[in-house]
This record gives structure tokens, sequence and C-alpha cells, in this order.
């Protein structure tokens, strides 16, 4: 089966994760970093390179609405196999994210948008060297009734 219709590789993977997370009179801001090994390759050729991620955002509260920004940057130390074959993964990825959450007591209700622009590493198969990624755009909300 393609990579991309697989929930896993079929290897463990793991991450280490480090965030700091500041609670300000004016909002919130959260700066971080992770490292992960996602699982190496597999007995059929298909590879899933490590990566490393750095990523800040600021939220500013304006009463029970907060609008936020944040940036993240993406490496990945190769390119993506599927089967022995290269895959069109980009190399290193940039996004700018941007988010408006309302809440009170006991709702919370998120929407939010992610532009990536990613770096692929040259002209040829996998198109252009760089260029504009997948974009994002997610609705959520919380309950907490009790």
């Amino acid at each position: 089966m393609p990579q991309d219709r697989q929930l896993g590789l079929g290897r463990p993977t793991a991450a280490l994760i480090l965030d700091h997370t500041g609670d300000h009179d004016w909002g919130v801001s959260v700066l971080g970093a992770t490292a992960s090994f996602r699982g190496g390759e597999n007995r059929v050729g298909s590879y899933r390179a490590p990566a490393a991620s750095l990523y800040g955002h600021l939220g500013y509260l304006l009463g029970p609405v907060v609008p936020a920004i944040g940036v993240s940057v993406t490496g990945f130390a190769g390119r993506d196999r599927d089967r022995g074959l290269d895959q069109a993964s980009p190399l290193a990825s940039a996004a700018a994210s941007a988010s408006l959450e309302w809440s009170n007591d006991w709702l919370a209700v998120l929407i939010g948008a992610s532009l990536p622009y990613d770096y692929t590493g040259g002209e040829g198969r996998f198109g252009p060297a760089h260029g504009p990624g997948a974009w994002l755009i997610a609705l959520g909300a919380s309950l907490a009734p009790f």
C-alpha cells in the first residue's frame, strides 16, 4: 500500500518536545522546539526522515476573544521514500499561522489557518525549488459542562 494511505510506517517513532508557555497580563506566548524520529526505513524500503522544528506563537486577550499569530520552521534530514522511490516531500518548511478564539467558562470555539512555504531542494522531478505548501483552515470547539 502506498505510504500516504498507511496509518503508520510499521516501525516505532519517537519525539522530544520542549515548550515554554508564558502567561502575561496582555495574553499568552508559546515558544518551543521538537525533534522527532519518524520511523526510519521499514522492510519494504519506505523511509521517513527525522525532523526538527522551532516555533513561536502569541495570543492577545481582548475579553472573551483571543486573536493569535505564530510561525514555525521545520527541517527534515532527507527526503521521504515510498517503497524506494523519493517523494515530493519538502526538505524544509516555514509556516505562518493565525487564529481567533472565543470562549466563556464552559465553551471555546477557535478558527485558524496555516500557510506554509516549502523548500523542496531543487528544480526537476519535484517541481520548483520552493513555493507555497498545502495550506490548512481548521475549526474547533471544546466543551466543559462540569
